[in-house]
């Protein structure tokens, strides 16, 4: 199984250096690369790899994140996506070849693999999305948001669809926090609003795991099980309060054009999926 570790570059050269060989340093599959989605505008500049087992684009800054994850994965075709950034790296030694096994027991070969928790409830730090389950739902990452919530959607999805397997893998973080976050509290917001969305993609996940067995009630009987506890995740985002606090740890970027955009075709989903 080959896998590919996918990076949206965010400004920061020396770490995602750093980042990138502690990740390579602890694979033990020959296949396993990592791709990097530059931005002609990254402020610290394009790094030009030797390795041969880092591959990168560079490409005009899109309008939100996951188009860079998405271009990640078509420079890059694998088995299993990790979906990582330039802060964290994996352990132990042989990680790759733990999220692959993990990966190997999905049914049908659809599904996520995450790393073990003690609150299993709580959002992943590892999260690796299969080929097979991105080329159902036609994407690796959503292209609705311009920070955040991408991975908290993937998360949802695979709840939904119970194809959610675990691995024994940690996660090294540097705290450094999310950049240019603004309106957090209406992002929260549209996000619930979006859950109709998660359940009809879970669905459509459900329904190819099973060949087209089972009946659509027993399909979406098992997506909405886990209703009750995704339905309080973002309550303490959507406090104004809350909000603000947190932006403020992350807020060094004005709202601009592409921000502008992205928060406009939001709403026109709301108008046109949603209400």
């Amino acid at each position: 199984m080959k896998v590919t570790v996918c990076i949206a570059s965010r400004g920061k050269a020396d770490g995602l250096v750093e980042k990138v060989e502690e990740i390579l340093a602890a694979c033990t599959l020959p296949d396993t690369r990592v791709s990097i989605a530059f931005d002609e505008d990254d402020e610290a500049g394009i790094v030009h790899f030797d390795n041969p087992r880092v591959v990168w684009s560079v490409a005009a800054r899109a309008d939100d994140l996951g188009s860079a994850f998405n271009r990640c994965a078509r420079q890059c075709p694998a088995d299993l996506y990790v979906c990582g950034d330039d802060d964290r790296s994996y352990g132990p030694i042989g990680w790759d070849s733990l999220a692959a096994e993990a990966a190997s027991k999905l049914p049908a070969g659809i599904g996520m693999v995450a790393e073990e928790r003690a609150d299993e409830n709580a959002l992943p730090d590892f999260l690796a999305v299969t080929a097979k389950m991105a080329s159902v739902l036609g994407y690796l990452m959503p292209t609705h948001f311009p920070f955040w919530f991408i991975d908290t959607w993937l998360d949802e999805v695979a709840r939904m669809a119970g194809c959610m397997v675990r691995a024994p893998i940690t996660v090294s973080m540097r705290p450094e926090g999310t950049r240019g976050m603004r309106d957090l509290a209406w992002w929260a917001e549209f996000f619930d609003r979006t859950r109709p969305l998660r359940h009809a993609e879970a669905s459509d996940l459900l329904d190819e795991i099973t060949g087209g067995t089972a009946p659509p009630s027993a399909i979406w009987s098992a997506v909405m099980q886990h209703d009750g506890m995704l339905l309080a995740r973002n309550a303490n985002l959507r406090n104004s309060a809350t909000a603000a606090s947190i932006e403020a740890r992350g807020y060094d970027a004005v709202a601009d054009e592409r921000y502008k955009r992205t928060r406009q075709r939001a709403e026109e989903l709301l108008l046109r999926e949603v209400l």
